[in-house]
């Protein structure tokens, strides 16, 4: 006989946890009495060490553990021998439950022979269970159709909710929009009718302002032809003021050519006593209408123009004889060294000035020389080269230098 209550729990505990079969073949009874410490079992389990399907069983209701497949998993998860076997055997040191689970094994495992009568009841009340475990399954699954369904319907209920809000909204956007269409047609319409206005005005001043510039254009083109009239009576007094400025000039000229000693051409030409040859003076006499002049070009253009390329040179010279001619009414004739390559000429010195290149083997001098003795006539001829001077005065010529050339002509 033990001495207190703890000797006689710890000798009631079961040493080891009992198999799955001895526990899914209790009778109903004995499970329903032992099922209350098993659900505090499940719940002592420490949560750091509780598996997923231990916390699965321990949120399903009570009725759920009594039987069917939930039991059946509980009764694996105690034979294991794990955290829930731990639990359990911590509550079965209590006396009075250690007892009562004593009393169910061994109730199941040393069975009494029932009779015919219980047997039918037993196998009645295990058919009744069986159809119960059936319902309960039917009804759990029923349940959670159930669920579902008002799920979706809550879904759909919120869904159309939403709809109507949105229809709603939308109804209410249209009627501002309807409204905000109708004030911008009335805006439309008076803008129009501001528009014709406008243009109406606009019209008016368009004309009134074409009539202004109509009548501002006629006195314009009047002011136009008073101007044009006058410069054609300023010009033609001016035309009349130079023609007989013009006639005074020529008449004057006239006058000191009269007045004037004049030369007496030959070979050479015979200048007025006092009249130095070779000077400006003398040279501007020798140049009359008529008079033939043999430049030596090269000798000239060197002296007056060495700083331009020998194109640049001639053009010079061309125009330079060109103007003479002009002026004077002369027949300047330019001669350079060597064959004709190109020659820059204005068009008019192409008129009034002849220009030879003399032929290989042959000078300027030379052929300077050969005009001279080729003529009869007056010839004046110019340059500073004092070999070609004293052989055209054998013949004749008169010679001056080119300073007193470009002088005369300047």
């Amino acid at each position: 006989m033990p001495a207190d209550g703890s000797t006689e729990a710890r000798s009631a505990s079961p040493p080891g946890p009992p198999s799955t079969a001895a526990l899914t073949e209790l009778p109903a009874d004995a499970w329903a009495a032992l099922l209350p410490t098993v659900r505090h079992a499940l719940h002592d389990v420490d949560d750091a060490v509780a598996t997923p399907a231990l916390r699965r069983l321990r949120a399903a209701p009570t009725g759920r553990l009594a039987g069917g497949r939930v039991r059946r998993e509980v009764c694996a998860l105690i034979a294991e021998g794990g955290p829930l076997w731990e639990a359990l055997r911590e509550r079965l040191q209590d006396a009075e439950l250690a007892r009562t689970w004593a009393s169910a094994l061994e109730a199941r495992s040393v069975p009494a022979e029932p009779s015919s009568h219980e047997r039918s009841v037993t196998a009645q009340l295990q058919a009744t269970r069986r159809e119960l475990e059936r319902a309960r399954e039917r009804l759990r699954a029923t349940r959670e159709e159930r669920d579902a369904l008002r799920r979706r319907l809550d879904a759909a209920q919120a869904e159309l909710e939403r709809r109507d809000a949105a229809a709603v909204e939308l109804a209410r956007g249209r009627q501002t929009a309807d409204e905000e269409v109708a004030r911008l047609r009335d805006r439309l319409a008076q803008l129009e009718v501001e528009r014709e206005r406008a243009v109406a005005r606009e019209r008016r001043r368009g004309e009134a302002a074409q009539t202004r510039l109509r009548e501002e254009l006629a006195e314009l083109r009047r002011r136009e032809d008073e101007r044009r009239n006058e410069r054609r009576r300023a010009d033609e007094r001016r035309e009349a003021q130079q023609a007989e400025a013009r006639r005074l000039e020529e008449e004057r000229r006239r006058n000191r050519r009269a007045r004037a000693p004049r030369v007496v051409p030959g070979r050479p030409s015979t200048l007025p006593s006092g009249v130095v040859p070779g000077t400006a003076e003398a040279v501007g006499m020798l140049l009359h209408a008529g008079r033939l002049v043999l430049v030596d070009g090269y000798n000239l253009t060197r002296r007056h123009r060495d700083h331009l390329d020998l194109e640049t040179q001639r053009s010079w010279l061309v125009r330079l004889l060109a103007t003479a001619a002009l002026q004077r009414r002369i027949r300047p004739v330019a001669v350079f060294d060597g064959e004709r390559a190109s020659v820059a000429r204005p068009a008019l010195a192409s008129r009034e000035v002849e220009v030879r290149f003399t032929p290989a083997g042959i000078t300027a001098d030379d052929e300077v020389v050969l005009a001279v003795e080729a003529t009869d006539e007056p010839v004046l001829v110019v340059t500073d080269d004092r070999e070609l001077q004293a052989r055209v005065s054998a013949s004749g010529a008169d010679v001056t230098g080119t300073d007193a050339f470009v002088s005369a002509l300047g």
